[in-house]
């Protein structure tokens, strides 16, 4: 967006590792208008500053090559957030995280930054839980 908050879309050519500047809080998940990283497929990495707080339906569909996805400041995680991400390994979830409910996507892992009776608070539904405590 023009003021730098909203990533409206990134481009489906940008490949390799991406950290999301610090300035943006909301990433665009509008099925009209489109999903802020659609059809990314040759995204492998990327790491999301504290201010984006929620993980809409389908935002990373079809990331064909994501493997690692970082949140730093995640709060919920809505269903098919992943949609289509195969080769999706690893998710890091920070601890402030109330809501978890992906289904769509199960990666090898999950780290989560909070404590064991936190995560089992957020989570509604579940695929590998695991604590990755220090990362």
């Amino acid at each position: 967006s023009k003021d730098g908050k909203e990533l409206i879309f990134c481009l489906k050519s940008k490949k390799g590792d991406v950290t999301v500047p610090d300035s943006v809080e909301s990433l665009r998940a509008n099925w009209r208008t489109g999903r802020a990283f659609e059809g990314c497929s040759m995204l492998e990495s990327l790491v999301l500053p504290e201010k984006v707080v929620k993980a809409e339906a389908n935002v990373w569909d079809a990331c064909t090559n994501l493997r690692y996805i970082e949140f730093k400041g995640v709060e919920s995680v809505e269903n098919w957030a992943f949609s289509n991400c195969t080769a999706l390994d690893q998710i890091v979830l920070s601890a402030g995280l109330t809501s978890y409910a992906e289904t769509s996507v199960t990666p090898k892992l999950i780290c989560f930054r909070g404590t064991e009776a936190q995560w089992e608070a957020a989570t509604t539904e579940t695929g590998r839980q695991r604590n990755c405590r220090g990362i």
